[in-house]
């Protein structure tokens, strides 16, 4: 049981560093990544197909 203790240690340990990671990386960008979705694909749509 001790070292059950010890390996359940390092699975939380291992959850707080990604959960740091994501905050730190990730959660940022969600703001511009909204700001792009909302804007719409109007000038993207403008392109005539046989530009592609």
């Amino acid at each position: 049981l001790a070292k059950q203790g010890d390996d359940e240690d390092g699975f939380y340990k291992g959850k707080l560093i990604t959960a740091k990671f994501y905050m730190e990386r990730v959660l940022p960008q969600s703001g511009a990544l909204f700001s792009q979705i909302m804007s719409g694909s109007s000038t993207m749509m403008e392109l005539d197909e046989e530009l592609f």
